[in-house]
């Protein structure tokens, strides 16, 4: 799952997970190599928070080695046959 905490502006991945030793969120940005970045487990929860530019992003969940799509999100088929889901980064809300 992902949404965009209003408070801080931030995306939040999330992945229930509870028997997973290792989750790594795996971005696809554009042109740009993938990046892995660490979830923290919080209450059951695998959780990734970050900024990311307004715009779409490709992204996986790595489970202890393996990459699954998000189930919650849609799952896609990239090019190398790896599994992924897309989200969309809003532009951030401005209050007037």
């Amino acid at each position: 799952m992902n949404y965009v905490d209003r408070s801080t502006g931030e995306m939040v991945f999330e992945l229930v997970r509870a028997t997973a030793r290792k989750v790594n969120l795996v971005l696809g940005l554009g042109q740009e190599q993938l990046r892995r970045l660490p979830m923290r487990l919080e209450k059951g929860r695998w959780i990734a928070r970050l900024v990311l530019q307004p715009g779409w992003v490709f992204y996986s969940f790595e489970v202890d080695g393996r990459l699954k799509g998000d189930t919650e999100a849609g799952r896609l088929r990239f090019k190398d046959g790896s599994r992924g889901s897309l989200a969309m980064v809003p532009v951030p809300l401005r209050s007037a």
